[in-house]
């Protein structure tokens, strides 16, 4: 089990340090799996098939991401796409997903284009079919919820080096927390003015309804609250090797989420 672990390591490494889509779906986990990226027992955990699966439907993505991974082949000399699985036939709630591949950050993904695909308080379905093996998968994303302060558009003028803000939402049925996802503006690199350089980004895990969110960097600011089921939680919370799935290491959760965008200045 320590190459399964090397390899989910390697994942979230390259998800976390990608792509915002990718980073607001997965970035809650990095502590928790960052921190156990060391020597695992190699008995601690069943033997729950030839495969690991990872994938968190989001409200909040055009694009529906799956990654499939053989246990076997996996090591931590190889890379997350020479032990990608090809082939499979990957379908949520009867949609098929098709193999895909990010050129831009060189990974191989099952995806499918469906903005509206997920929605607040859904039942979502998982059929994997790998050769003679069958992989399945349930979820029901969390109930509707929105953040209620501040407005959708807040202007915020700060004269001290930084500034708290109050952000509350309404509780969303069937979720068991909630990830604060806060992405600051572009800046210009200290190196050189000339190139402006992505803004932070900073995340953090709540069961309340309210968060401090405090404002240094000038600039439009966007803070996403995402609402997880309890498999999210169970797999990358508590550690539990595999939830909502059956046939098969990893997870199959969802998520649902809003947004608001604070305007910072002087």
């Amino acid at each position: 089990m320590n190459s399964l672990l090397y390899l989910l390591c390697q994942l979230l490494g390259w998800i976390l340090n990608s792509n915002r889509t990718y980073l607001f779906i997965l970035s809650s986990i990095s502590a928790i799996v960052f921190n156990g990226c060391g020597e695992v027992p190699v008995d601690s955990v069943p033997t729950l098939g030839r495969y690991s699966v990872v994938a968190v439907l989001s409200s909040d993505s055009e694009i529906q991401r799956l990654f499939i991974y053989s246990v076997f082949n996996a090591s931590e000399n190889r890379t997350p796409n020479e032990v990608f699985v090809s082939g499979a036939i990957v379908k949520v709630n009867d949609q098929q997903f098709i193999e895909m591949f990010d050129s831009t950050y060189q990974i191989k993904f099952y995806g499918l284009y469906s903005p509206n695909l997920v929605r607040h308080d859904n039942d979502y379905s998982l059929l994997i079919v790998v050769g003679s093996d069958t992989i399945t998968g349930f979820t029901r994303s969390p109930g509707f919820f929105s953040i209620t302060y501040p407005p959708t558009m807040t202007n915020v003028r700060i004269s001290s080096p930084a500034e708290t803000v109050l952000v509350r939402w309404q509780r969303s049925a069937n979720a068991r927390g909630y990830t604060i996802y806060k992405f600051d503006p572009p800046q210009r690199s200290p190196s050189n003015t000339e190139i402006i350089v992505q803004g932070a980004v900073s995340s953090w895990i709540t069961k309340d309804t309210t968060t401090l969110v405090v404002m240094r960097n000038i600039g439009r600011h966007v803070l996403k609250v995402g609402a997880f089921d309890k498999y999210y939680e169970q797999h990358f919370m508590n550690g539990i090797p595999t939830a909502g799935l059956r046939g098969a290491y990893g997870v199959f959760a969802s998520m649902v989420l809003d947004s608001i965008v604070v305007n910072v200045s002087r």
